[in-house]
């Protein structure tokens, strides 16, 4: 918890993490900027630093919409990083920088409609990644779930959207299972039969039942 008056929190990790005001957009919306210390004084000081920097040069990105995804979305990222781990904060910050604000990020709320979300779903399944052969479908579902966070966040703080994706669904994807060939099944036998531990003699057995 903050102490009374500061913006400057403990993290899970033992570190001490502090927020300033960077920027705000051109409806007065703070951007916050972080820093990390392992102590309380170190934060502070560094923020002290910090702040003396960009008091007199907070700026205005008259460019950026409120409504626009890219806005709400590192408001969201900002406002959640001080609640969970580093890991799960990098993890955040790769899933956006890569695949979502590229795809979403200059499209306004309203425009980010259901047929849209699972558009772009299907695209990352098929085609996404460096290789462009498709992203699993646990990364996709991961996409999904934060788009989902963002647009929540959005309408918990008054704004309008077009869908709020719940009902869109990442179908899991199932390795079809091979069954060893006659031969294959005799060579596993006789591998177990030469190396019997209890292990094996387990296999066997069901080995056997087949």
């Amino acid at each position: 918890m903050a102490r009374k008056g500061e913006n400057i929190y403990k993290r899970k990790d033992g570190r001490w993490e502090g927020r300033y005001i960077k920027s705000r957009s051109s409806t007065g919306k703070a951007n916050y900027g972080y820093v990390y210390a392992k102590s309380y004084r170190e934060v502070k000081a560094k923020l002290i630093s910090q702040s003396s920097c960009t008091s007199n040069s907070v700026t205005v990105d008259p460019e950026i919409s409120s409504d626009q995804f890219e806005q709400v979305a590192m408001e969201w990222f900002q406002a959640i990083c001080p609640k969970v781990k580093e890991s799960t904060s990098n993890k955040y910050r790769n899933l956006l920088s890569s695949y979502i604000l590229p795809v979403f990020g200059s499209k306004q709320l309203r425009d980010i409609t259901h047929e849209f979300i699972e558009t772009q779903c299907n695209f990352f399944l098929v085609s996404g990644g460096l290789k462009e052969n498709g992203l699993s479908s646990k990364t996709v579902s991961d996409i999904l779930s934060l788009i989902r966070n963002v647009l929540q966040f959005a309408t918990r703080n008054g704004k309008a959207i077009s869908c709020d994706a719940r009902s869109i669904q990442i179908k899991r994807q199932t390795k079809e299972m091979r069954v060893l060939s006659r031969a294959e099944q005799e060579k596993l036998c006789q591998y177990l039969y030469s190396n019997l531990d209890s292990c094996n003699i387990g296999i066997l057995v069901d080995a056997k039942n087949l």
